[in-house]
């Protein structure tokens, strides 16, 4: 039977659009469509109503939108036709298992087929945080990616020698998206995938654990994630803006951090540090 779906259409920020598809995802959208300051949302008919707008004009007071009844069509098909690989970094690129790739020059490649699941390396904070674990993950490093989204990081890790590397995301649809990203990159010996979050997870004495986590999640957990990791390990934030930066610097000192290295990108900024 054919489903009758809305298209949400707003304009906003890139930096609100990440939040507002984090959003809307919980709220049962199927796909989404960016374009510079252009978002559009698609959802099926019977499953937003009056209430729904009510919600998302409550949690998004400032963000307009217009909603209009479209077509059924092939979303997954028109959705893949617009991903294609990127150079992530110097090293790694990121491709979707149906583009292939040729002539890579013995870089990294890294299979991701992102649904809807944030971490596909388009956004900087992807690609600042690929670019730090390119730099400090070690040789045989027990790594916890914190907040796994598709498993990129989980994935670039082991790829970049990395022995063992715990993933844990509290979203189920990120569970299951990071487990088929796994299976893609043939390394499910060395990638445990949780649900859960990092209270729950029972590992500790991490080499290194990599976080792409809004600041508003990642600096109250900040002392959790010192007691995980050994003392000389490493921890690698991103998913940072550029006007939280005092915040940031002030939330490491007050917990004996670090900072050894800062990069940025646009407005995004990431960061490397040690007790």
């Amino acid at each position: 039977m054919n489903k009758t779906y809305l298209e949400l259409s707003f304009s906003l920020s890139q930096t609100q659009q990440e939040l507002l598809i984090a959003f809307l995802s919980q709220l049962g959208f199927e796909g989404f469509w960016e374009d510079n300051d252009i978002l559009k949302g698609y959802v099926e008919k019977n499953i937003w109503n009056e209430n729904s707008s009510a919600f998302l004009s409550e949690k998004f007071p400032d963000v307009k939108f217009s909603v209009a009844e479209i077509e059924n069509q092939d979303w997954n098909k028109e959705w893949e036709n617009s991903i294609e690989p990127i150079l992530a970094t110097e090293k790694i690129i990121i491709r979707p298992s149906w583009k292939e790739i040729e002539n890579t020059n013995g870089k990294i490649v890294i299979t991701i087929d992102p649904k809807m699941s944030f971490g596909t390396g388009h956004h900087e904070t992807t690609r600042l945080m690929l670019q730090l674990a390119e730099k400090y993950v070690q040789q045989n490093d027990f790594v916890l990616d914190l907040g796994t989204g598709t498993g990129i990081l989980a994935i670039a890790a082991i790829k970049l020698g990395a022995k063992k590397c715990i993933a844990v995301d509290n979203d189920e649809w990120s569970i299951e998206n990071t487990k088929e990203n796994v299976t893609l990159n043939n390394v499910g010996q060395q990638i445990s995938v949780q649900l859960g979050t990092l209270e729950s997870v029972k590992e500790n004495n991490f080499d290194a654990i990599l976080a792409n986590i809004q600041s508003s999640i990642i600096l109250p957990i900040l002392p959790q994630m010192i007691s995980s990791i050994k003392p000389n390990g490493k921890i690698l934030l991103s998913g940072l803006l550029r006007d939280e930066r005092e915040n940031i610097l002030s939330a490491f000192a007050k917990n004996s951090l670090n900072v050894i290295e800062e990069v940025s990108e646009n407005e995004w900024i990431a960061f490397v540090c040690n007790l």
